[in-house]
């Protein structure tokens, strides 16, 4: 219902980010003792590992993550109407599919 780019496009990207994290959820293990893997690795890179039939959708929103960051920063001039419009589609169909991965309790 937002129509300022500025905050569609960083609410879209929460909303695919709230369902990558539903089904890291689901999926993801607790590490057990061994060799520690690198804490950097963010959810859209786990959220590849865990569940590889979604690695297109994990990339396709972590290549978003900078343009995110420049809407919340208020810079224009990198998220238009159409963006945040296509990101806001992307979204809705990601969480579509989620909601066929994850199961409902």
């Amino acid at each position: 219902r937002e129509t300022d780019p500025l905050r569609r496009y960083p609410a879209a990207y929460l909303a695919a980010l709230r369902a990558a994290a539903a089904v890291l959820a689901v999926r993801a293990r607790p590490q057990t003792a061994g060799p520690r893997r690198r804490a950097d690795r963010n959810a859209w890179h786990l959220l590849a590992e865990v569940a590889p039939e979604l690695g297109e959708w994990a990339a396709f929103f972590a290549s978003c993550s900078a343009t995110r960051a420049a809407a919340e920063a208020g810079i224009a001039r990198l998220v238009g109407q159409r963006e945040a419009d296509d990101l806001v589609r992307q979204a809705e169909q990601f969480v579509g599919i989620v909601r066929s991965v994850v199961p409902v309790r």
